[in-house]
């Protein structure tokens, strides 16, 4: 039956397609973060794609009698078992290539998570609606809340202007409200990127802590408004001038003394 044996072959393709999809799609996704399940599941439809060839197949075959030797088929069975064989053996390849460049890929992607954990600098990757589908364990410290709840918030609830997320391209200080109610001082930097692989796009950004550099500065203001308020409360008029003799500071004598 040429109907049914096409059937096998259209159902096997079907399957084993499925199978080789289906791994890349469950890690895109982030349901499920087993490795070896993710295989299982791949290598049960691919068990389901080799056997609903070969049963299907069978209903297509008809047996001959020793006493009848007039085949009623228009493809004989020889040539049906070599290529049922062919197709079992090419699928089995498919398998084993599959197989072996994803333990490349998840050693790869293995080694970058490993890099992006270690790192101190938070990282996000955002999807093109802003929801956060990945992060590492140093914002999670920073923002002070887990991997689960960072996917649950919007940026505009731990960030101070979620709005530069918006562009192309952007660096900006924002201040970063954590989950005890404290806030830290973060440079972020990051953009829009879109992907290769399925053209989409989506974002990403790196968080570093600028704590301390945000503290001297501060310290470093209050000093020169410290400066300036003893500057201002002599009673002489005074200036202070640099080297190339341009005049960077005056009290308020010398503006009452010049007239400017």
């Amino acid at each position: 039956d040429l109907k049914l044996f096409c059937l096998s072959l259209l159902s096997a393709f079907i399957l084993a397609y499925t199978a080789l999809r289906i791994k890349f799609y469950v890690q895109k996704k982030d349901i499920l973060n087993l490795p070896y399940l993710q295989s299982f599941m791949s290598a049960v439809v691919m068990g389901l794609a080799i056997s609903s060839m070969h049963y299907i197949a069978m209903q297509a075959a008809f047996f001959i009698r020793a006493e009848d030797l007039v085949p009623n088929s228009e493809v004989s069975p020889s040539t049906l078992a070599a290529i049922v064989g062919f197709i079992v053996m090419v699928l089995l390849i498919l398998g084993f290539i599959f197989m072996f460049f994803s333990s490349r890929f998840a050693s790869v992607k293995q080694r970058i998570d490993v890099i992006l954990a270690n790192t101190t600098q938070g990282f996000i990757v955002l999807d093109e609606e802003h929801n956060i589908v990945q992060s590492n364990a140093a914002i999670e410290k920073l923002a002070g809340l887990s991997k689960v709840e960072l996917k649950q918030k919007k940026l505009s609830e731990w960030i101070d202007n979620a709005e530069i997320f918006n562009r192309d391209q952007f660096q900006s200080e924002q201040r970063i409200f954590r989950q005890n109610g404290s806030t830290i001082p973060c440079l972020i930097e990051g953009g829009r990127v879109r992907s290769d692989y399925d053209n989409s796009q989506f974002s990403f950004a790196m968080f570093t802590n600028i704590s301390e550099q945000y503290q001297a500065r501060e310290s470093l203001i209050e000093r020169e408004k410290q400066f300036s308020s003893l500057l201002d409360s002599t009673p002489d008029p005074m200036l202070i001038v640099n080297a190339d003799g341009v005049i960077t500071m005056v009290n308020l004598q010398a503006e009452k003394f010049f007239g400017y």
